[in-house]
């Protein structure tokens, strides 16, 4: 009998998303410490430097916000794939999942889903999804059936899969498989279950630092597609 789980990638992936904001914070704060080493210097030796010419108009060294413990609000982009699908299974078990998809926009919206091979130590196998579109209206939720069967010539080992939502943009539900003889394999429950919510195509809003505080809108993804368009 095969056993799953199932996991949200967010909290997988919380991790190495913090280490990368931290990076970015060590680097500005670098910034930050540099600028008022020299702003300091400069009010210490200001009054023994005389000024003889003033800078053109519209230029300063260092343009820096009077409140430099303000904060400007980011917004990260979301993970591309929402959640883990991880199962245990032995050869000639047939696998099988629900991935219920979510409209979240305020317009009808297509929705095409495409699955990966399983692909590892001992080859590849196809992986099975229907239906293959979706017509959702806003609001509106749509089933996909996942289904695999574990080959017999399957080698033992771990084998990793996508399925892809592709509406307004790309989305996916992360597949793993560990074979395993079927002796070792523990019962559990063989059936699963995902939701995948997808509105409007995600931006990312960051600050645009040298401290001027504007901010700046990136595209989460370059494969957004126009509804109603190819």
């Amino acid at each position: 009998m095969s056993s799953v789980t199932v996991s949200p990638v967010s909290s997988l992936r919380a991790t190495s998303e913090r280490m990368d904001r931290l990076a970015a914070q060590v680097v500005r704060r670098s910034s930050d410490s540099l600028i008022d080493l020299i702003q300091g210097l400069t009010s210490v030796l200001a009054p023994a430097v005389r000024v003889t010419k003033r800078p053109a108009a519209g230029f300063q060294l260092f343009s820096r916000a009077k409140d430099a413990c303000c904060n400007i609000p980011e917004v990260d982009c979301p993970p591309r794939c929402v959640c883990e699908i991880s199962w245990l299974a032995s050869r000639g078990e047939q696998l099988n999942c629900t991935i219920r998809v979510r409209n979240a926009s305020q317009a009808s919206r297509s929705f095409d889903v495409e699955a990966t091979e399983f692909q590892g130590p001992g080859g590849s196998a196809p992986v099975s999804v229907s239906p293959t579109s979706l017509e959702l209206k806003p609001g509106a939720r749509g089933l996909v059936d996942v289904s695999f069967t574990v080959p017999d010539e399957l080698a033992d080992g771990d084998y990793d899969a996508e399925v892809v939502i592709t509406g307004g943009y790309d989305q996916c539900v992360e597949l793993r498989l560990h074979v395993v003889p079927s002796q070792k394999c523990p019962p559990g429950r063989p059936h699963c279950f995902c939701e995948v919510v997808q509105g409007d195509p995600p931006v990312r809003i960051r600050a645009h630092h040298w401290y001027d505080h504007f901010q700046c809108t990136e595209p989460c993804s370059t494969t957004a597609r126009v509804p109603g368009h190819d």
